[in-house]
């Protein structure tokens, strides 16, 4: 039968209880649940582990709390709960040293401390450098795109033919060297065609033979 014991809470509290100092047990407990980088070793040990930071610390409550109001910890737990992200991709975590990043404008390596972060990125250098980057990648851009468009171009045989067509078409619009446009010939009239006929000469009109 299931007892209070196979709860993890009630079994952790009692591993609390039972090491270390039995004094203080009930408010360990409490301060462990009312800090949410702190929680107890599931071994049964009684420990308390810092997620941030994976310490392990005995359960005694002023040894806990002595630990997480210095100044290691809280510099711990600021790197760890920043949100260094919102200076991606100019600004990422170090590939080699784990409590720096680097910069890839200015190629700088910088520690994990807000402050210093935040003022080498808002920095003359850093920000002309970074317009400078932004410009190029602009020109790359559009360099890739009209090659792209001239590929595409290349390959449609009915755009080409439709651009030919085009150009022949203006080809004949055009006036000759000298500004004039090219004469045409008149259309001739269709009565032009027809010869006129002769005047007949007035004269004594013969008498019929009897």
């Amino acid at each position: 039968a299931a007892t209070l014991l196979d709860c993890p809470a009630i079994r952790l509290a009692a591993a609390a209880r039972a090491a270390g100092d039995m004094a203080d047990g009930d408010e360990l407990s409490e301060f462990v649940a009312a800090n949410e980088d702190l929680e107890f070793k599931e071994d049964g040990s009684g420990k308390v582990v810092a997620k941030s930071t994976g310490h392990e610390m005995p359960p005694r409550l002023e040894a806990i709390k002595a630990y997480v109001n210095g100044g290691k910890y809280r510099k711990a737990r600021e790197w760890y709960s920043y949100d260094w992200s919102k200076y991606e991709p100019h600004i990422v975590r170090h590939d080699k040293q784990e409590k720096f990043l680097k910069c890839l404008v200015t190629g700088a390596t910088l520690p994990m401390q807000p402050v210093k972060v935040e003022r080498h990125f808002n920095s003359k250098r850093f920000q002309e450098l970074l317009k400078e980057k932004d410009e190029l990648l602009k020109k790359k851009d559009a360099k890739k795109k009209a090659r792209s468009a001239k590929v595409t171009e290349r390959s449609n045989p009915k755009r080409k033919a439709k651009k030919k067509l085009a150009a022949a078409s203006g080809d004949a619009s055009t006036p000759t060297e000298g500004g004039d446009q090219p004469k045409k010939r008149p259309l001739r009239s269709p009565q032009a065609k027809v010869k006129p006929m002769g005047k007949v000469k007035a004269g004594k009109r013969k008498k019929p033979a009897a």
